[in-house]
């Protein structure tokens, strides 16, 4: 790579990466003591960034089999920061919630499909304008699961937990993993909408949200800023006890149902379950159940 060639610093698969002209996407190790990021490839290869005052890549010192250049930035990482107003303008939050509110009681169905272990079964995501939510996954006879949420409190049940009342974290992350708030104006579902910066991935450029509800760990959000759809998002997942469980999200295949913008598969992976995949077929609207957001009687064993 000790060329005349101009490479571009990129973000791929999550991670910071190198992309060389007619070769490849390189990526790259988090650095040691030596400030150096090895490349995955081979740990012959390597770069070192040079930081400004501002905390701002000026330029990087290429080291490869003992040999190094010195190479000076050339572009990128001016672009401006748009303000929350125009961020929401961009993905239609507003739209979207007064839709919603319109389609009153509305069910998202699909499945969810463990991809190491071949389990897959029946899910549904119930919600509304309010914030209620009901989510049912149904892996028997491995699993299942349901959580409710009333907008003020919520209760979980689970093949292997028995039921329990959601409490602070617990209850502020559950408010926040509902598609009311994930989609919807974050503005009004959050306290906190914090504008990071503008990555330049290699086939789009994407706006990096911090968003934060309450005593819940923050998601990090990745805004297309061509189309305004969430592209990936990096969730911390607390469990019982405190533990923080990390895992990064994907939303793919975007598309209008009943006039909400909503994401038809999602792909989440972390390092305890692997790969699991959502894919949503349908979208009911205008349910008129009596109580759609109470958790349902427990399911019988398979």
């Amino acid at each position: 790579p000790l060329t005349k060639k101009t490479f571009a610093v990129v973000i791929a698969r999550n991670r910071l990466a190198l992309d060389y002209p007619e070769q490849m996407v390189y990526g790259l190790l988090p650095p040691g003591d030596d400030e150096r990021w090895v490349f995955r490839a081979t740990e012959q290869m390597a770069v070192e960034f040079h930081l400004d005052a501002d905390g701002r890549a000026e330029s990087l010192t290429f080291h490869e089999r003992g040999s190094k250049r010195e190479c000076e930035r050339v572009g990128g990482g001016d672009l401006a920061l748009p303000t929350l107003a125009e961020l929401l303008v961009l993905r239609k939050a507003a739209a979207f919630e007064t839709r919603l509110a319109e389609l009153g009681v509305c069910r998202l169905t699909g499945s969810m499909r463990f991809v190491h272990c071949g389990i897959r079964g029946p899910m549904t995501t119930t919600f509304d304008a309010g914030g209620r939510s009901l989510e049912i996954v149904d892996l028997r006879p491995f699993l299942w699961t349901q959580t409710a949420c009333d907008g003020e409190r919520a209760r979980t049940r689970s093949s292997n937990g028995g039921e329990q009342e959601l409490l602070g974290a617990h209850l502020d992350q559950t408010r926040a993993n509902s598609p009311t708030a994930f989609f919807g104006d974050w503005s009004r579902r959050f306290e906190h909408v914090l504008i990071e910066r503008v990555d330049e991935e290699r086939e789009r450029r994407t706006l990096r949200v911090r968003l934060t509800r309450g005593a819940a760990p923050a998601f990090v959000v990745h805004v297309d800023l061509a189309s305004g759809d969430v592209v990936r998002a990096e969730i911390s997942d607390l469990v019982d006890g405190g533990a923080v469980f990390p895992r990064s999200v994907t939303f793919e295949g975007w598309r209008e149902l009943e006039g909400l913008r909503l994401p038809t598969r999602l792909i989440s992976e972390d390092p305890s379950s692997g790969r699991i995949v959502v894919e949503y077929a349908g979208l009911e609207t205008h349910l008129a159940e009596p109580d759609p957001f109470a958790l349902p009687p427990a399911p019988s064993a398979r």
